[in-house]
């Protein structure tokens, strides 16, 4: 559904100044659309969002709560629920699907020009999903893979917040004790949610979650 406004009002929420300001300063300057807000952290942006009221939200994904996007759906449940686009350095599989499954509104890498992320913002308030070219190329190069390394993908996109950060500990080579008492649950908290994480993923072993772990991004190598 689109917006009923002349005016798009854009919060921009990234880690670094320079492209608070310089692209903000580039988006006030078009027409129809006006930055009324910038924060370098999420604290901040949940406080603008709730003092602002913008229509959209521009997020750097590395903000976040260990990559993951969970924090960026809160947004959207904020105020008048502002629609959140994502920017990102990179464009990970996971990333992308955790944006379809928390039904955010977009997403741009690196390679977006200002044009493109102009046009993204005036889709997304006509109530159209925004993703940049390179992002839509790997979303369409992704359906013509094998079915059961998509299954695999999206199946990783199931794991809760906490799920990831036991995913990625294990993967590490930490033990179950040593998990439980660096998040502060018990081990058998932790060694159930092992055992639905390996369901979901349908894995097997700790070496299959270690090379499921490189291949998506979730450990370096």
């Amino acid at each position: 559904m689109g917006l009923s406004t002349d005016v798009i009002r854009v919060l921009l929420v990234h880690a670094y100044p320079i492209v608070r300001e310089g692209l903000g300063d580039l988006l006030t300057k078009r027409e129809g659309v006006e930055v009324v807000g910038t924060a370098g952290d999420t604290a901040t942006a949940l406080r603008l969002i709730d003092e602002l009221d913008p229509h959209i939200v521009l997020l750097d994904i590395g903000l976040l709560d260990g990559g993951t996007i969970d924090e960026a759906a809160e947004m959207q449940s904020r105020g008048r629920k502002p629609r959140v686009v994502i920017f990102s350095a990179t464009e990970r599989d996971r990333d992308i699907d955790a944006v379809f499954r928390t039904h955010l509104w977009g997403y741009a890498d690196r390679t977006a020009s200002v044009d493109s992320v102009l046009e993204g913002v005036r889709n997304v308030a006509r109530g159209r999903r925004f993703f940049c070219r390179t992002v839509a190329s790997r979303i369409i190069s992704r359906l013509s893979r094998d079915k059961k390394r998509i299954e695999k993908v999206s199946r990783l996109a199931t794991l809760s917040t906490r799920e990831l950060q036991i995913t990625r500990h294990l993967s590490l080579g930490m033990s179950v004790k040593d998990i439980a008492r660096l998040l502060r649950l018990s081990a058998k908290t932790v060694d159930n949610q092992k055992a639905k994480i390996m369901n979901k993923l349908d894995l097997h072993d700790r070496v299959d979650l270690c090379r499921f772990a490189v291949r998506e991004g979730i450990i370096t190598a």
